[in-house]
């Protein structure tokens, strides 16, 4: 069972734990300690959400926050250095039963190798696109963290994410790679899709293609918000327009054919939406549209 008032130690004073101490305060929790490594990082910390962050050595005998006793360690540092922070703050560790670690792409298990082999490992990852810490402040009481883990540390978890107001996203070690998939798939590899229409736009002529876009993307998301992606799909695939679509791939090919891969691939996505839905087109035109945006059989675009 989690404490009726955890006491926390963050690793990793950036703009996600940095969020978690000032929101988690806020929840009951006592932050027994923040770090991070870099001096400016840790004034930067201070700053923004108006309590002590330590920097310089992890494990610092000197620092009395060093020694302070915890129920749980989260490490909020860059996933290519978690393994570095648990070796080096081993004794650290030792001072949480539970040792957390905000990574959506590895199980923790394998993410936290490194830590003390008596400690429970577990996942609390913000399911979120946070660009800074005034989002994340915003948006982390209201998002989903993908949960797993050691049950102890799941408990405990659960238990934070509670606490912020949040959802609890309950994963398997064997989920978390298709789980993180589907996060790039929908944040990073929208943002590249929404980059690549407004360089598309601009070189029809059009200034400023991604303030003429926004609109469209906005009320697009708003559609899926209450629709869902089946209810909120539009367009010439939708429709099962062979012609419309016919022409955008000639058009592309001759003056923006790096964007080609990427229409074709979405498209198929799309006809498979078009064809789960209660009115979806003529059998005949969805044969012809995935025959339309079959990659070339030599792999040209």
């Amino acid at each position: 069972m989690a404490p009726s008032a955890p006491r926390l130690r963050i690793l990793g004073a950036g703009r996600v734990g940095s969020a978690l101490a000032a929101l988690l305060e806020e929840a009951g929790c006592e932050i027994v300690d923040l770090w991070t490594r870099s001096a400016a990082r840790a004034a930067a910390s201070s700053a923004a959400i108006g309590r002590p962050c330590r920097s310089g050595a992890l494990d610092d005998d000197a620092e009395p926050a060093a020694s302070l006793a915890a129920d749980a360690t989260i490490i909020a540092v860059r996933d290519d250095v978690v393994a570095e922070v648990c070796r080096a703050g081993a004794r650290l560790l030792e001072r949480a039963p539970v040792v957390l670690h905000v990574s959506g792409a590895t199980p923790a298990a394998r993410a936290l190798a490194e830590a003390p082999a008596e400690l429970a490992r577990g996942t609390l990852h913000p399911l979120a696109a946070v660009s800074t810490l005034a989002q994340a402040r915003r948006v982390l009481g209201e998002v989903y963290f993908g949960v797993e883990g050691d049950e102890p540390a799941r408990q405990l978890a659960r238990a934070l994410v509670s606490r912020l107001g949040a959802h609890a996203l309950e994963l398997e070690a064997e989920q978390m790679v298709r789980y993180h998939a589907a996060a790039v798939t929908a944040s990073n590899l929208a943002v590249a899709l929404w980059g690549e229409a407004a360089a598309l736009l601009e070189s029809a002529g059009v200034s400023d293609g991604l303030a003429a876009l926004l609109p469209l993307i906005r009320s697009t998301v708003d559609n899926v918000a209450t629709l869902g992606p089946i209810g909120a799909l539009t367009g010439p695939v939708r429709r099962g327009d062979r012609g419309t679509v016919s022409r955008h791939l000639e058009s592309l090919a001759q003056q923006f054919p790096r964007i080609l891969p990427l229409y074709r691939a979405a498209s198929l996505a799309a006809l498979e939406l078009a064809r789960a839905s209660a009115d979806p087109p003529d059998v005949e035109d969805i044969a012809s549209l995935q025959e339309l945006l079959k990659p070339a059989a030599d792999g040209a675009a």
